[in-house]
């Protein structure tokens, strides 16, 4: 037998890596560049590791990133976090913008378009005139959307950051409903709805959302992160 057979025989090669724990490795690898990339207090550019064991805080594995958290989707797409965020907000602070239309109105609003058409296309979360912050509102939703962001993410990764404002929480509003005046030609009303055939149109008041700032963000990183 020659030498060569013999060398394998001994140190037989490398075993093969499963593509499941490929696909693991390279999602670690991508939460790690999207965290560097948010440059986030606590956080070491250099050594992420070396700065999670100082601050002792366990290491991230392949279970701390479930695919199907949204906190997880939003923190993967790195930059494009911040644009998710400001569409966020603009579904809240619609009302501040809805009737802007001049140009130079437009270019003044600390928004993108891309998120300004969200807001518009998500009116009915938006915030009341009472809800709405009376000094730099636009700032101040966002802290309060970025605080509820680092609330749902994973225990594991959520100790990395600090919460600089409270989280923002919007419930449900009451709609007070009121009924039409009686119509003069009820009873050929009555006559025409015998007729027709009956069809009800959902209406975003009908569903009621349990909190708006969280359905405002979740809407929009199902829209904007799907690329990402």
């Amino acid at each position: 037998m020659s030498k060569a057979a013999d060398r394998d025989q001994i140190s037989p090669g490398p075993e093969r890596v499963s593509a499941q724990e490929v696909a693991r490795a390279r999602l670690r690898a991508r939460a790690s560049a999207a965290r560097v990339t948010l440059r986030r207090p606590s956080l070491d550019p250099q050594g992420r590791g070396g700065a999670r064991k100082a601050r002792d805080l366990s290491p991230v594995g392949a279970a701390d990133l479930p695919d199907n958290s949204p906190a997880v989707q939003l923190l993967l797409s790195g930059k494009r976090a911040e644009l998710v965020l400001d569409a966020a907000v603009a579904a809240l602070l619609s009302p501040l913008f809805a009737d802007v239309i001049v140009s130079n109105k437009v270019a003044e609003l600390p928004l993108r378009r891309v998120a300004r058409e969200f807001g518009l296309r998500h009116r009915h979360l938006a915030m009341t005139l009472e809800e709405i912050p009376q000094q730099e509102p636009f700032a101040v939703v966002k802290a309060g959307l970025r605080g509820l962001w680092i609330t749902m993410l994973p225990p594991v990764l959520g100790r990395e950051w600090e919460i600089a404002a409270q989280p923002l929480h919007l419930p449900t509003i009451a709609v007070n409903r009121k009924s039409a005046p009686p119509s003069r030609f009820r009873g050929m009303s009555r006559w025409l709805k015998r007729r027709r055939p009956k069809h009800v149109l959902p209406l975003a008041v009908e569903s009621p959302v349990e909190d708006r700032a969280e359905a405002a963000l979740l809407s929009a990183i199902r829209e904007l992160c799907g690329d990402a």
